[in-house]
């Protein structure tokens, strides 16, 4: 047997062993970018097969799905210190009512909610995406009809809901003059 044959015979050995399949059932290798790295980390064989996931499309798009946001905490931070410098008291932060506002007053059971001028389409500053344009106009419905239950659901059960918009923060007596109103 030539060194050809013995190395050929190798390398479908490997392929057949692989844990990674492609769509032909063969093993994926990534492409080499010289030195012993790999340059795309895309299948050799045109599978376009990503090998940097361990995870299938749906299992990766299946636990991304169950990540949840922490809070937007620029604009969160930036609400909080607005409200300590004007004096208002008797908030606490993230409190586990449904919807999960910013700052919930329980005493005046108002919730407020500071919304993103880009997750949830302020009609002053929100910029659509020119890129999976289709996408970003149902994640935007999606987040606007969320809001409209939240807001829903909240005055069913007694509270008082104010939303502000990201922007708005920038005006420090706007925000006071909503809070101090609907208290």
């Amino acid at each position: 047997m030539t060194i050809f044959a013995g190395l050929i015979q190798r390398v479908i050995k490997e392929q057949k062993t692989s844990p990674l399949k492609n769509r032909r059932g063969f093993g994926c290798f990534p492409k080499s970018g010289g030195r012993g790295r790999t340059s795309k980390r895309r299948c050799t064989i045109g599978c376009g097969a990503n090998l940097m996931d361990n995870f299938n499309k749906e299992k990766r798009s299946q636990i991304m799905g169950k990540v949840r946001s922490h809070g937007n905490a620029s604009t969160e931070l930036k609400a909080l210190r607005i409200l300590r410098r004007g004096g208002v008291k008797g908030w606490r932060r993230h409190l586990a009512i449904f919807g999960r506002p910013d700052f919930a007053f329980t005493k005046a059971r108002i919730a407020l909610f500071i919304d993103g001028c880009f997750w949830h389409g302020c009609p002053r500053c929100y910029k659509r995406p020119k890129s999976s344009a289709a996408f970003w106009r149902r994640k935007l419905a999606n987040n606007m009809k969320r809001d409209l239950e939240v807001r829903r659901q909240l005055l069913k059960r007694g509270w008082k809901v104010v939303r502000l918009w990201e922007c708005q923060l920038k005006s420090p007596a706007h925000l006071l003059k909503r809070i101090k109103g609907a208290i």
